[in-house]
């Protein structure tokens, strides 16, 4: 579906912050970006600083599984919570994520060999001790496997919604350019942006513009997600960073 003269156009649908990044990424690889945020987040309404110092004081293990998750219990701990968790054993879903905690002048202790939040859940499930226990702060409405798999196992966890993903208010004439743009491949980084992007569009709309192009996903869990819809991508690199989803969808493109 490449076009004469111009490398292949790539709609991103994460969230207008991871903008520029993503646009920089797609042109290194020979794409053209378009910017369509399908998704937006925020703290969790109520949530107090003094629950984010609880449940790291009262626990010797965090899990972060996602960069946002960093950002938000850093944002709603404050200055104790960044030295909270210095003293604090720490695990991560990924690299970014790891990433995240490094721009904070923190470090990731654990991560895991399947980057996922089921293979984290498993594989630190065998590494805690007798007297470890874990704080979770987490996604409103995410998924559950690392809970599920640390209360099985008897490891006491203790999750904290700290912030939550909603669907952006996106204009008529968003949508229209957006249909006039032609796009080659379309990015999914989470259910949430997959799922939005059909809200938003609507299934006509969206099936015109998923079935006249590539579809490419991060993760398991969205893979899932848009088979259930009966679409079927055509990248979900091993490794999920966006690096490699553009890098896999390019060559899917091309061919």
């Amino acid at each position: 579906m490449k076009r004469d003269g111009e490398g292949p156009r790539i709609v991103v649908t994460r969230e207008r912050e991871k903008w520029e990044e993503s646009a920089q990424v797609v042109r290194e690889f020979g794409g053209v970006p378009y910017p369509f945020p399908t998704i937006e987040t925020g703290p969790v309404e109520g949530v107090t600083s003094e629950e984010v110092l609880r449940g790291l004081r009262e626990s010797s293990w965090v899990v972060f599984t996602s960069e946002r998750a960093v950002k938000y219990t850093l944002l709603l701990g404050g200055d104790d919570c960044r030295r909270l968790l210095g003293e604090r054993k720490i695990a991560v879903v990924g690299k970014k994520t790891g990433e995240a905690l490094e721009e904070e002048g923190l470090s990731p202790d654990f991560l895991p060999r399947e980057m996922s939040g089921e293979g984290l859940g498993r594989e630190l499930a065998t590494f805690l001790g007798p007297s470890d226990s874990v704080f979770f702060p987490r996604a409103r409405r995410g998924r559950r496997e690392i809970i599920s798999i640390l209360e099985e196992r008897g490891i006491p966890i203790t999750p904290l919604d700290i912030y939550e993903t909603r669907q952006p208010v996106v204009s008529e004439e968003e949508v229209e350019r957006l249909l006039s743009f032609r796009p080659d491949a379309v990015t999914f980084t989470s259910p949430s942006t997959f799922q939005n992007f059909l809200s938003i569009l609507g299934e006509k709309r969206a099936e015109i513009v998923l079935s006249g192009g590539k579809i490419g996903v991060i993760g398991k869990t969205t893979e899932s997600a848009v088979r259930q819809r009966g679409y079927v991508p055509h990248a979900c690199p091993e490794e999920p960073t966006f690096e490699a989803l553009i890098r896999e969808l390019i060559v899917a493109v091309r061919k």
